[in-house]
């Protein structure tokens, strides 16, 4: 029985958010947890509310924070060191994690009432039925927001309507979009380097028509990084097309098309040939990097993500081999 595993402090530390910006940018983000275990905050009696949450620590600390003021439980439920939405559509925010946790930390004999408060962004992961017939406990679904958790109390444990909706407004998308951005990092400089070296490579054989293009190797695949990281993640609700393929389709033209006309003062058809190739590679680059925000979106399920995905990842790997079939063959006969 693990009873109650500490006190919590609803006041960050210098570390906590030294830890939250190195979360946001992907810096060793999946060892960023909180033990599981049951939590204390201020002063909680029998009779305190109980608020559960994931191991993912940005996800305790935002709750704590928002409960400084509050007298209550947190039980930390492991999900692998992964935040309450994406846990649930995993299933690792479950049914069967929470009966273990609750029976664990003998929360029974902690609390007087039989009522769990749970982030409603959780919900799809939980059978409330089976938690009540296997721990006593009823569920009781909180806000979206964190922050309106005092509101909520105030509320008598009651959310309206506007604590119910969650908005996806640009900040929230451009720091998804950040850290995705941080993870596609080195997958684009070994793109640029590989670019380099075929240039390289072909010069040796006296092609002077491959070389002198170092700059725009690295500012292609920089472009398309951003262009499938912090653009697409700006312009998400502008952007044409449900299926994230589709915008970042579109955002794969523009870039192409932009990349096109930097280039045409070098025009020749075998040159375009060569050209073409590499714009076809960071393409289906910045395709796949858009496809991994349906992971951070409102917009998605998870049975539409795997449908889409299915679908679109194969599409990409035929346009990158087509892109590579198209640099060696115009390479060669340059």
């Amino acid at each position: 029985m693990d009873a109650v595993t500490d006190k919590l402090d609803g006041r960050w530390g210098i570390k906590d958010y030294i830890g939250t910006v190195m979360c946001l940018l992907g810096i060793r983000r999946k060892f960023y947890k909180q033990n599981p275990g049951l939590y204390s905050i201020g002063n909680p009696d029998s009779k305190s509310p109980v608020f559960v949450t994931a191991n993912y620590k940005y996800s305790a600390d935002v709750l704590r924070r928002a409960l400084k003021n509050t007298d209550a439980w947190i039980l930390v439920i492991d999900t692998k060191g992964i935040n309450v939405w994406c846990a649930a559509g995993k299933g690792t925010f479950g049914t069967a994690e929470i009966i273990s946790r609750v029976n664990k930390t003998g929360l029974k004999d902690t609390v007087s009432h039989r009522t769990l408060i749970l982030p409603q962004l959780g919900a799809p992961g939980v059978k409330p039925a089976e938690v009540r017939k296997n721990t006593g406990f009823s569920v009781k679904y909180g806000p979206v927001e964190a922050d309106d958790i005092p509101q909520f109390i105030k509320n008598g444990f009651t959310a309206d309507r506007k604590m119910r909706t969650k908005q996806f407004r640009i900040p929230e998308r451009l720091a998804v979009s950040l850290t995705h951005m941080v993870q596609g990092l080195l997958p684009t400089a070994a793109i640029a380097l590989f670019f380099v070296l075929v240039d390289f490579l072909f010069s040796l054989k006296g092609n002077s028509g491959v070389t002198g293009f170092l700059s725009i190797n690295i500012s292609a695949s920089l472009g398309a990084l951003l262009g499938g990281t912090l653009i697409a993640g700006a312009l998400l609700p502008l952007l044409p097309g449900r299926a994230f393929s589709i915008k970042g389709f579109f955002i794969s033209i523009l870039f192409a098309l932009f990349f096109f006309q930097k280039i045409s003062s070098y025009s020749s058809p075998l040159f375009t040939l060569y050209t073409g190739g590499k714009i076809l590679i960071l393409a289906g680059w910045i395709v796949y990097l858009v496809l991994n925000l349906t992971g951070s979106s409102t917009y998605t399920s998870l049975s539409g993500v795997k449908k889409e995905t299915a679908i679109s990842l194969p599409l990409v790997a035929a346009g990158s081999f087509a892109g590579l079939a198209m640099i060696i063959t115009g390479g060669i006969l340059l």
